[in-house]
């Protein structure tokens, strides 16, 4: 098969940062909405590495959710909560790779202040709220934008490459034993009959339905991302959702889409092509550990990467 003008891009999170929330059922739902908001990181840090010729990456945006938050108390004993009850006071905010500091982040009042890619994670919440993880904005989705003079109509493969040279520590686990990858493009999130979403409002969140709320951009992007992804049935992938973990063996790639026809759009010589890569928990291999008799934070190792690969012809 034709492989001429393949050209890879890699993802690589780095540190072991990203931690989702155990508890016990005894426990009071209160106490981790509490404290929940101590264990969350202060950023990760990422590594993007391109080769080859053909086309380039223009930039890569973050999109996650934001929970807002309140302080409780006064001086030393003041600490935070975040309104996870209150999603609705919350936002979706869209951050920026920055390729120096390897981090995604923004500029506030010229201080750069780098995020955390995904919330945390309880499964007691889908006991006691009763919650879908759709509905836990969990979710953080990588917008890549790829531009080219040289390509039209060709072909898209995203692979999951698992990183076997990261450890982790008795208390911690890998991410990829647990997180499930989906990748979609422009056209995915188009409306009307032609898109995925025939009467428009399929991806307008349920907390939202008593609340007169136009959605940002932003918020657009990320609700009909996450409502995509929580379908059962996933177009150009394997599984419903590419994953590592559910075999006697851990492969060290998963397909995340295959050889799938991808057009580069635009009026000038250098044209556009936008994807989404979605990456959540995996509610059936996160619940064994909501059986936890005491209180604490797990945290979930960083293993893996993103192989985008684009071609006119179709890779074997």
């Amino acid at each position: 098969m034709e492989r001429k003008g393949k050209r890879a891009l890699t993802i690589i999170a780095g540190t072991a940062v990203t931690v989702f929330s155990l508890f016990s059922c005894v426990i009071a739902a209160v106490a981790w909405f509490s404290f929940a908001k101590q264990a969350q990181a202060q950023g990760e840090t990422f590594k993007v590495v391109a080769n080859g010729n053909g086309y380039d990456i223009r930039d890569i945006n973050l999109y996650k959710f934001n929970y807002s938050e309140e302080t409780v108390g006064t001086g030393e004993n003041a600490f935070t909560v975040v309104n996870y009850l209150t999603p609705y006071t919350g936002n979706v905010g869209k951050y920026l790779y920055d390729g120096e500091r390897h981090q995604f982040g923004e500029e506030v009042e010229s201080t750069w202040e780098p995020v955390t890619v995904m919330n945390l994670y309880d499964p007691i919440d889908l006991i006691v709220q009763r919650h879908e993880l759709i509905d836990l904005n969990c979710n953080a989705i990588y917008e890549i934008t790829v531009t080219s003079s040289a390509f039209t109509n060709c072909y898209l493969s995203l692979d999951a490459i698992l990183l076997e040279e990261k450890t982790k520590n008795n208390n911690e686990i890998f991410l990829s034993d647990c997180i499930d990858f989906d990748v979609y493009t422009e056209e995915d999130l188009a409306d009307g009959a032609n898109g995925n979403f025939p009467n428009g409002d399929e991806y307008y969140p349920s907390y939202y339905s008593r609340i007169p709320h136009a959605l940002t951009e932003e918020e657009t992007v990320f609700y009909k991302v996450a409502y995509l992804s929580s379908l059962t049935k996933q177009e150009f992938s394997y599984n419903d959702h590419a994953h590592f973990y559910g075999g006697q063996t851990k492969p060290t790639s998963v397909n995340v889409s295959r050889n799938r026809p991808i057009v580069f759009k635009g009026q000038n010589e250098v044209k556009t092509l936008k994807l989404y890569v979605n990456v959540n928990y995996a509610v059936s291999e996160l619940n064994k550990y909501a059986s936890s008799i005491y209180s604490r934070n797990i945290h979930a190792v960083f293993d893996y990467a993103f192989e985008l690969g684009i071609s006119v012809g179709v890779l074997d």
